[in-house]
């Protein structure tokens, strides 16, 4: 089965008093005005993930609200991510402790993300953009499978191309 994340909570975050994002599998892309939050979603899951909030974590503590800041991650699987007042919750078990030290092994394992799964705002090469429109191309092909189905499809053009030559003969 293929693992992807289904939904990301964000309360208190930024410009988002209560907000809910539901996440399909394959590519998911944010989209949305300027200054609308879309870059806080993602630091919020950065957050979430890595333990490391850039400038500090009251620094995105909403002002549109008295609640505290509370972050939760669904995947197909069942499980429940969440970090709330710098501790972590799995599936609604005991609570983790986060402050001071990196994220709780058991959630460090359930996400299992990649620094290439980080694409930060204007950071020196942005995510996909290589020196060739072949190189993006391959990378998001390996992303979504396409990769396997370029083989296929490759191999099937061989095989057409030698019983045009056999039918010619």
């Amino acid at each position: 089965m293929e693992y992807y994340l289904t939904e990301l909570k964000v309360k208190a975050f930024g410009l988002h008093k209560d907000k809910t994002v539901t996440f399909t599998p394959g590519v998911n892309v944010i989209v949305g005005e300027s200054e609308s939050g879309k870059s806080t979603l993602i630091r919020a899951l950065y957050l979430l993930s890595e333990n490391s909030p850039r400038g500090g974590e009251k620094l995105y503590q909403s002002d549109l609200t008295d609640e505290k800041l509370d972050i939760q991650l669904k995947d197909n699987l069942g499980n429940t991510i969440r970090r709330h007042k710098n501790k972590y919750y799995l599936n609604d078990n005991k609570p983790m402790k986060a402050f001071g030290s990196g994220v709780p092994k058991p959630v460090k394992d359930i996400l299992n993300f990649r620094e290439i799964n980080w694409q930060r705002q204007f950071a020196p090469k942005p995510f996909l953009l290589f020196d060739t429109g072949g190189g993006a191309a391959k990378q998001l092909n390996e992303f979504t499978g396409l990769k396997d189905q370029g083989i296929l499809i490759d191999e099937i053009k061989i095989q057409i191309s030698e019983h045009r030559s056999n039918i010619k003969d």
